[in-house]
């Protein structure tokens, strides 16, 4: 696989994680339920980890220890 498509499916696959939190706050909303909201407070937690990893990774940083 590309570096390019990569970089696509990598993105495809954010934006989906991000309709889930999305449809979680939604959720929420619709039902009152103060656990849904908890979900889409720990799913947008999740893609901030996802998206500073996919930026180091395409940054060219090493994700190796030092």
């Amino acid at each position: 696989m590309t570096s390019s498509s990569s970089r696509k499916v990598i993105y495809a696959a954010l934006l989906g994680n991000v309709l889930v939190a999305l449809t979680k706050f939604l959720a929420a909303g619709v039902t009152g339920s103060s656990a849904m909201i908890s979900e889409g407070v720990h799913s947008l937690g999740m893609k901030r980890t996802r998206w500073a990893t996919v930026a180091s990774s395409t940054s060219g940083a090493s994700s190796s220890p030092s």
